[in-house]
C-alpha cells in the first residue's frame, strides 16, 4: 500500500512502525513469541518505509536508528549532508572522539558549501530542517554553528541572509550572517533587521543583533526593546555568557516588563559569580525586589545577603497578590528567611497583613521555624489569629512539643492542637495506600500519649481518637475499592 501512495504524514508512519517495534512500549503483558512476532512485523513494514523515502533524509536517519535497535543490517541511502548537521552516535562510542569527528565534518561541509551559490545552499538548508522537524529527530544538532561558519567564510552576507529567509529558514539560521553583516557595514543591514524584527519567526535574528552590539543603534535598539516579549530565556543566558554589552544590560534591567528585567538580573548573577559589578550593583538590587519567580539563582542571593531578604520579604507582603503559595516559593521562602536575626523575624511577623491568609501560611511558619520565642509573640498577636496553629503543622515531637504548650498556654485546646499537626501543610509524601499513612499517624500520636507532661499526653490522645477514626474510613474505601473499583 505504501508503494502506490504519497505520503501526507511521515511521522504517523514512523509511529506505526514503533508501536511494532518496541513492544515494551505497551502497558500490556507482551510474551516472548508475541515480541518475536511484533519485531518481525516491523522489520517488514521498516524496510517498506525505506523503499519510498529515498528523498526523506530524516526519515532515513529514523530508520537507521529503529534498525539498530531490531538488530537489522538495512541497506540504507543516507544523506550525507542531514548525517552530517544531525549525527547519530551510537552509545559506545568515545562521545570526545565522535564530537572532533563531527565539528570537522561541519567545517568541511561549511567550507564546500561557502563556495555555492546562497539559493541553492539555503533551499538545502531548510530541506534538512523542515526533515528534522517533521521527524522529531533527537541528539545534536550543528545547523547554527555550520550558518555561523559559512558567514565567516563569505562576503556576501545580505544575499545569504536574504536565501535564507526566501527559503523559510528560522532567526536563527539567519542570525550569524546579519551579525556579519553589521560588523562589515554591509549597506542594508539595518533595513534587514528591522525587516526581521517584524517577522516572528525571524525576530531572534534582530534581538540578538541588537542586544549585542558594540556600538548599538539606538532606534533598532529602541524598537526591540518592545519586542522582548518570550525571549527571557536569551536576555537570562545571553547575559549570562557575557553576550550583552553593560549598555544594553542596563537598559534591560529597567525594562518595564518585571520578567525581562529580572532574567536581565540573573544573567548578572551567573556572569559575575556571585559578585555583582559595583556599575550594577544598586539597580540590580532594585531588581532582585521585584522578582518573585522561585529560581535557584533567587534562593543563592536572598541566602547570601540578609539585608536583601528583608527588603524582598518586605516588598511581597505590599504586594496586592503576593505569590506566597506552599511549594510554589517554598525554598526561595527559606533561603529569604534563614539568615536573618530573631528580632528581624519577629519585626517581619509585625508586618504580616490580615489579608490573603492562605498565601502568607508558608511565610509564617518559616519565621518562626527554629525560633520558639516568636511562636509566644504570635499567639498574643490577636490580629494574626487565624494563623496561630499553622506552625504546629507537622509530626508531634522535638521544637512541636514546646510550640505545643505555648498554645495550651494560650487557650488552645488539645483536639485544635492536635488537628493542625496533621492539616495538609503537615502532610508528606506518602507512598501506599492511605490507610497506611493514617497508621503513622496514630503511632505518632500514641508515643505523646506517654509523654510525662499531661497536657501534651492530652493532646496525644485527642489526635489518636481524630486519626484512628479517618484510618477505620480509609480502611473502608480501600475495602470497597478492592472488590468495586475506583468509584
Amino acid at each position: 500500500l505504501l508503494t502506490h501512495s504519497e505520503v501526507a504524514n511521515w511521522r504517523s508512519i514512523h509511529d506505526m512502525v514503533e508501536m511494532w517495534a518496541y513492544p515494551g512500549r505497551l502497558s500490556a503483558h507482551i510474551t516472548v513469541e508475541m515480541n518475536d512476532l511484533m519485531r518481525g512485523f516491523a522489520t517488514r513494514m521498516l524496510q517498506d518505509v525505506v523503499a519510498i523515502a529515498e528523498r526523506r533524509p530524516g526519515t532515513l536517519h529514523w530508520a537507521r536508528q529503529v534498525a539498530e535497535h531490531l538488530d537489522l543490517v538495512l541497506p540504507l541511502p543516507l544523506n550525507a549532508e542531514f548525517e552530517t548537521l544531525y549525527p547519530h552516535h551510537s552509545h559506545d562510542v568515545d562521545w570526545r572522539e565522535a564530537e572532533q569527528s563531527a565539528t570537522a565534518a561541519v567545517r568541511e561541509l561549511a567550507e564546500r558549501w561557502s563556495r555555492a551559490t546562497p539559493d541553492d545552499i539555503a533551499a538545502q538548508i531548510a530541506h534538512i530542517e523542515t526533515e528534522a522537524g517533521l521527524t522529531n529527530v533527537r541528539g545534536p544538532r550543528y545547523t547554527p554553528w555550520l550558518c555561523s561558519e559559512i558567514a565567516r567564510q563569505v562576503t556576501a552576507h545580505l544575499a545569504w541572509a536574504q536565501a535564507l529567509i526566501v527559503a523559510g529558514c528560522s532567526g536563527e539560521l539567519v542570525s550569524p550572517f546579519l551579525h556579519r553583516a553589521y560588523e562589515t557595514n554591509e549597506a542594508g543591514w539595518k533595513d534587514l533587521a528591522l525587516t526581521c524584527l517584524e517577522r516572528p519567526p525571524l525576530r531572534s535574528a534582530a534581538i540578538t543583533l541588537a542586544l549585542t552590539m558594540s556600538q548599538p543603534d539606538e532606534d533598532l535598539l529602541a524598537q526591540v526593546l518592545t519586542q522582548l516579549e518570550g525571549y527571557t530565556e536569551y536576555v537570562r543566558w545571553g547575559g549570562a555568557r557575557r553576550e550583552i554589552p553593560e549598555y544594553q544590560t542596563r537598559l534591560l534591567l529597567h525594562h518595564p516588563d518585571a520578567a525581562i528585567a529580572c532574567a536581565a538580573a540573573e544573567g548578572i548573577w551567573h556572569a559575575s559569580e556571585g559578585s555583582i559589578p559595583d556599575s550594577f550593583l544598586n539597580e540590580w538590587r532594585q531588581v532582585v525586589l521585584r522578582s518573585d519567580a522561585d529560581r535557584h539563582w533567587l534562593t543563592e542571593v536572598l541566602g547570601a545577603d540578609p539585608e536583601l531578604s528583608y527588603q524582598w520579604l518586605q516588598t511581597r507582603f505590599a504586594d496586592e497578590a503576593p505569590d506566597f503559595f506552599g511549594v510554589t516559593h517554598e525554598h526561595v521562602i527559606q533561603a529569604a528567611v534563614s539568615g536573618l536575626s530573631e528580632e528581624t523575624r519577629r519585626a517581619l511577623l509585625l508586618q504580616i497583613p490580615d489579608s490573603d491568609r492562605y498565601g502568607f501560611v508558608e511565610v509564617v511558619t518559616r519565621l518562626i521555624d527554629g525560633h520558639p520565642a516568636l511562636y509566644r509573640d504570635l499567639l498574643s498577636n490577636e490580629q494574626l489569629r487565624w494563623f496561630h496553629l499553622t506552625p504546629l503543622a507537622g509530626t508531634p515531637e522535638g521544637e512541636w512539643l514546646e510550640k505545643a504548650l505555648m498554645a495550651v498556654e494560650a487557650g488552645y485546646s488539645p483536639n485544635d492542637i492536635a488537628r493542625a499537626a496533621y492539616s495538609p501543610r503537615g502532610f508528606t509524601f506518602h507512598r501506599g495506600n492511605e490507610s497506611a499513612m493514617w497508621s503513622e499517624w496514630v503511632e505518632h500520636f500514641e508515643r505523646l500519649c506517654a509523654h510525662e507532661d499531661e497536657r501534651l499526653r492530652q493532646i496525644g490522645e485527642a489526635g489518636k481518637a481524630q486519626v484512628s477514626h479517618l484510618l477505620e474510613e480509609a480502611r473502608r474505601r480501600e475495602r470497597r475499592e478492592a472488590i468495586y473499583g475506583l468509584e
